[in-house]
C-alpha cells in the first residue's frame, strides 16, 4: 500500500472512506525496515504453504474463528474481532491462492463457513469441481475484488460453469455516491446478463 497505493492516492486525491482512510494513515507511517521485514515474512509463509500444500492438493479449515461478531459492539472489541479474523481470511491473498468459503456449520450467532484453499491459478480448477456439487444451486460465488474488469472476468468463468448467482460489492478503496455504484452494477449486468445478483456492502 505504502510503495503503490499511496502515490497513487496522493497524486489523484480520491474521495475515500473515513474507515479505509484510517488505514491508509496507518499504512503511511510503516518504516522501510518494516516493509523489507513484512515482505522478508510473506516470503517465508508462501515457501512454507508450497511446502506444505504442493500444487494439486488443498485445504480445509473454518473461514473464520466465530460466527459474526453480534451488533452494537465496541470499535476496540470489532478491532479486536477484526484482527482474529484476518488472520485466518488473509492466507488466500498473502499466498496468491483462491479460496471458496462454503457457509456450512451454524454458530451461536449464524453460519461458519469452511474454506476451500486451492494451489496457485487453480480458481478454475476449484470452481470446476464446485460445479459437480449436488448443492450448487445453493452457492452465491462472491468476487471479492476491486477491479470491475476482475469481476466481470470471474462471473463469466463461473457462469460457463452453470452458476448464476452471485455476491458482487463494489471496488472498496473509494467513496462513491450513488450514481457511481448503480454504473458499477450496470456494466456488470450488461456484461454477465444471465446472472442474479446480491448487492454487498
Amino acid at each position: 500500500i505504502k510503495e503503490h497505493v499511496i502515490p497513487w492516492i496522493e497524486k489523484n486525491k480520491p474521495k475515500i472512506s473515513l474507515e479505509i482512510n484510517s488505514r491508509i494513515e496507518m499504512a503511511s507511517e510503516i518504516s522501510p525496515l518494516e516493509i523489507d521485514a513484512a515482505k522478508t515474512f510473506r516470503q517465508e509463509i508462501i515457501s512454507e504453504i508450497n511446502n506444505s500444500l504442493p500444487e494439486g492438493d488443498i485445504a480445509i479449515f473454518p473461514t473464520t474463528p466465530f460466527s459474526a461478531p453480534k451488533c452494537g459492539q465496541s470499535d476496540q472489541d470489532l478491532g479486536s474481532d477484526r484482527k482474529k479474523i484476518m488472520e485466518m481470511t488473509s492466507i488466500a491473498g498473502m499466498t496468491s491462492r483462491p479460496q471458496i468459503s462454503i457457509p456450512k456449520f451454524k454458530g451461536k450467532t449464524g453460519p461458519v463457513g469452511i474454506s476451500i484453499l486451492g494451489w496457485q491459478n487453480s480458481d478454475e480448477i476449484l470452481l470446476n469441481k464446485l460445479s459437480e456439487s449436488k448443492y450448487k444451486e445453493k452457492y452465491l460465488i462472491g468476487t471479492g475484488l476491486n477491479s470491475l474488469n476482475e469481476t466481470i472476468n470471474l462471473m463469466k468463468v463461473a457462469n460457463s460453469l452453470n452458476f448464476s448467482d452471485f455476491l458482487i460489492m463494489p471496488p472498496a478503496y473509494y467513496k462513491y455516491g450513488d450514481s457511481e455504484v448503480i454504473e458499477f452494477y450496470s456494466r456488470v449486468v450488461d456484461a454477465v446478463p444471465d446472472s442474479r445478483i446480491v448487492l454487498y456492502n
